[in-house]
């Protein structure tokens, strides 16, 4: 395979291409192709290589890509699911680059009728003729203890952690040596596949313990980050100016920006996510500085309920 792309781009310039305010596909295009990885490749099991790969230059050079990008947006997932959403974008970017042909999608890998899981997607460098079979998810994940432990890590629903899912994506990825799914694989398939993750997202920290709360093991260092907080520590925004924005959820895949937005002051804020029904499981929250002619994301943090996560 090739070597990983050591593209870490922060983001924050995203009104220089002249374009000025893009659609929200455009922008999560933009995310998926340069967020970098949650984890580092010591993370993973051997053999099993990391994604984004270099295949990525292809696509940021290629200007006619760039109007297939515009051509695709408004393009939502039917389920509304973000980590879906996020597979919809990434299989779009992938199927733009002129080296690699995808060759399944959603393969449902069954033994003796029974379902083992899905392989997410098989694909083929035209170039070399290698397989990789690709796994992929976006997954943010807050830091409940002061621990570097993967236990620690969770989603706004606890039972969704990252030693969990990291462990679900190496059998997923497994799934494709077994005898009884390479029926199911697309015909010419070859017996040796190479593996890869594309496991991106988000690390949330306590918001009064940026910089000092210890980050998961093996955390990427270009990770893209934020911060949390349960809704009764709010008053620490108390009095704040207005630059916050309360994302919708089908905006949380991309970087927010905007020419005119309804920002809100901090106490503002506090009132709009304490008027939340008390079933909601969190909120992200974006603060925005003025940046030319338009308003640009500057941090984000995930409100969740005071008793999150027990």
């Amino acid at each position: 395979m090739k070597g990983v792309s050591n593209k870490t781009a922060i983001f924050t310039h995203m009104n220089e291409t002249g374009m000025g305010e893009r659609s929200l596909f455009l922008r999560e295009v933009e995310w998926v192709l340069h967020a970098p990885p949650l984890l580092m490749h010591e993370a993973w099991s051997p053999g099993i290589a990391l994604w984004p790969d270099s295949w990525l230059d292809e696509y940021d050079a290629s200007a006619a890509l760039h109007e297939a990008m515009k051509a695709g947006a408004g393009w939502r997932h039917p389920s509304g699911m973000l980590g879906k959403q996020f597979e919809t974008v990434a299989s779009f970017c992938l199927k733009q680059i002129p080296s690699l042909e995808v060759m399944a999608e959603g393969v449902r890998a069954e033994e003796r009728g029974r379902t083992l899981g899905e392989l997410d997607m098989l694909i083929r460098d035209t170039s070399s003729g290698e397989w990789i079979h690709l796994e992929m998810a976006c997954k943010y994940y807050l830091g409940s203890r002061t621990s570097r432990s993967w236990q620690r890590w969770v989603g706004l629903n606890p039972a969704d952690r990252l030693d969990i899912k990291v462990a679900r994506l190496e059998m997923q990825l497994a799934l494709s040596d077994l005898e009884a799914v390479r029926h199911q694989l697309p015909q010419g398939t070859p017996k040796k596949l190479h593996r890869a993750v594309w496991l991106t997202g988000f690390f949330f920290v306590p918001f009064d313990r940026i910089g000092h709360h210890p980050l998961p093991e093996y955390a990427h260092p270009q990770h893209c980050g934020g911060w949390w907080a349960r809704v009764g520590q709010l008053s620490a925004l108390s009095g704040r100016e207005a630059q916050w924005i309360v994302l919708p959820r089908k905006e949380w895949l991309a970087r927010w920006e905007s020419a005119s937005p309804a920002l809100m002051t901090g106490d503002e804020l506090i009132r709009e996510i304490r008027r939340m029904p008390a079933s909601f499981r969190g909120c992200m929250v974006v603060q925005a500085i003025q940046k030319g002619s338009s308003w640009i994301e500057v941090s984000r943090g995930m409100v969740v309920p005071d008793k999150w996560p027990g």
